[in-house]
């Protein structure tokens, strides 16, 4: 089996640059994006394993970009997940993610043992079942 393929979509440098430095010793093939409309070029282009968008993200935001993903062949199987500032609010984190077919969200700041928490799973099992929840954002304290 070859290296999963990752697309980050992500406008900020400082911040692909910590997905860079959190996911370069990981067996997988990292493909960036700068805003969304670059975003759903390289889906197209390159078929990935697992997206991974800004919720904010330049030019097409992560919510329309996650709808417009899943309205392609093959996109409903493709794992998402959805980062941003305002899922470290459980309030308007909650909010947002009842607003988009996202599998996982993960809050800004985050870890490297949260990122990998969280596209593990949806790496070796795929998207879950509809009546499953999405993939809860880790927790540590």
């Amino acid at each position: 089996m070859g290296k999963s393929v990752l697309l980050i979509v992500i406008d900020n440098p400082a911040q692909r640059a910590l997905f860079n430095k959190h996911l370069k010793s990981s067996p997988h093939s990292l493909i960036f994006a700068t805003d969304g409309e670059d975003g759903f070029d390289r889906y197209t282009e390159v078929k990935p394993d697992l997206v991974i968008a800004h919720v904010n993200a330049a030019r097409l935001d992560g919510t329309i970009l996650c709808q417009l993903i899943r309205q392609q062949p093959g996109g409903s199987d493709v794992p998402f997940e959805l980062i941003g500032e305002e899922f470290v609010d459980p309030v308007i984190g909650n909010h947002r993610k009842k607003q988009v077919p996202a599998d996982s969200f993960l809050p800004i700041p985050f870890s490297k043992t949260m990122l990998i928490q969280c596209i593990t799973p949806l790496l070796a099992f795929g998207r879950p079942a509809e009546e499953d929840s999405p993939t809860p954002a880790p927790t540590f304290e």
